[in-house]
């Protein structure tokens, strides 16, 4: 579900191989609506073509033996095989301050706070969340708690395993959020549906992601 209130935007589920060809202006169409509702209007947002997307796992506090740095590294290689052109890689930084997001167990303590924004009050089983400016133009950088000068601009945070079964999914479909798919779909056979049982992005999921990364991005991340 799509939560926006006090300029906050999260979105929650109850939760490279590059192509031969050239880019084209001819993206993909959507096999449904990627954008959200923020403010009256409807937002497009994904990274600078090319980017490499640098993510913290939180190191847990709980007694939780699923290993959270293997769950992200096998969503990077499922949303990977989608980039045709290599808009976008993923990498994993051992260092906070090294990071553009971080990922936690819901359960653990926050590491950044939510700049002017207010974080939504979710049960969903995954939460990513970024604060926007006022002006729907760009996404604030999140501070860090502990302090020292970071460059974080989205938290997702997950349920440990033992509170959901799929606990893959909602990791990989987090990250779908994360590249510039900001709704859900409505068909059960997509990852980014919102209560998520498959482990990679369905035909759907990719064209949507692929139509996202070629238009142009309303908020600079």
């Amino acid at each position: 579900m799509l939560r926006h209130a006090a300029r906050t935007l999260a979105v929650a589920c109850a939760l490279v191989v590059a192509s031969c060809r050239e880019p084209t202006a001819n993206a993909d169409d959507p096999a449904y609506d990627p954008t959200y509702s923020a403010g009256g209007r409807d937002v497009l947002y994904h990274w600078r073509a090319g980017a490499t997307i640098r993510v913290y796992a939180l190191p847990t506090t709980l007694n939780v033996a699923t290993d959270l740095p293997g769950a992200l590294r096998t969503a990077f290689a499922t949303w990977a095989d989608v980039a045709e052109f290599r808009e976008y890689h993923f990498a994993l930084v051992d260092a906070l301050t090294d990071a553009d997001v971080v990922v936690r167990f819901r359960d653990d303590r926050p590491i950044v706070s939510y700049a002017d924004c207010q974080y939504p009050t979710s049960l969903a089983s995954g939460v990513t969340f970024f604060c926007p400016n006022a002006a729907l133009t760009s996404v604030q950088t999140l501070p860090l708690i502990t302090g020292g000068q970071g460059h974080v601009r989205m938290e997702i945070a997950v349920a440990p395993p033992s509170q959901t079964s799929h606990f893959q999914s909602i990791v990989t479909h987090e990250l779908g959020h994360v590249l510039g798919i900001g709704a859900h779909s409505i068909e059960p056979t997509d990852l980014m549906y919102p209560f998520p049982t498959v482990l990679s992005p369905s035909d759907r999921d990719a064209s949507t992601l692929r139509y996202v990364l070629h238009q142009p991005s309303a908020l600079v991340l």
